[in-house]
């Protein structure tokens, strides 16, 4: 019986455009003994990968544009309808403060969760999307609970290289 240890973060997998794909599968991530396991699942069907230690040849985290985008979004819906509730009368002015301090909360979650990012994991035949770790504050919690398996992993594996002649 292997026994498995879930790694931090959730994500979805999206195939389609974000709007479109409602049922996008959960992605998550677990340890295993001697591997990685990528779990989808989609509430009524689970697809599962796995990656052998020794297998795995980088994990490749890329920063996205998507957290300073996201955040100047939410800080313009927030900007607008606190400027515009200095124009009008009472009960306007109390509805879109409202408004523009639930797109403050937005955006102060938004910014507590860190930045973006994309991650990849890459085998010597494969290069998996990880969805999971879409943060960077979340990936590199994953990866430094995963770089001792991995070092113990591919020291066993590694050949020893001649001296030079």
């Amino acid at each position: 019986m292997v026994e498995y240890r879930k790694l931090p973060g959730r994500g979805r997998r999206f195939t389609s455009p974000r709007w479109l794909d409602v049922m996008a599968p959960r992605t998550t991530v677990w340890l295993g003994s001697d591997h990685l396991l990528v779990v989808d699942d989609t509430g009524y069907s689970e697809r599962y990968r796995r990656f052998p230690y020794a297998d795995i040849q980088a994990i490749v985290v890329r920063p996205t544009k998507t957290y300073g985008t996201a955040a100047a979004v939410l800080a313009l819906l927030a900007a607008v309808p606190l400027a515009g509730s200095f124009l009008t009368g009472e009960v306007g002015a109390w509805i879109l403060r409202s408004l523009g301090g639930v797109f403050l909360l937005i955006l102060a979650v938004h910014a507590l969760r860190g930045p973006t990012c994309r991650t990849t994991l890459q085998t010597a035949v494969h290069v998996e999307e990880v969805p999971s770790w879409k943060r960077l504050r979340v990936a590199r919690r994953g990866i430094a609970r995963l770089r001792p398996l991995l070092q113990a992993a591919q020291k066993e594996t590694v050949p020893a290289t001649p001296p030079p002649t």
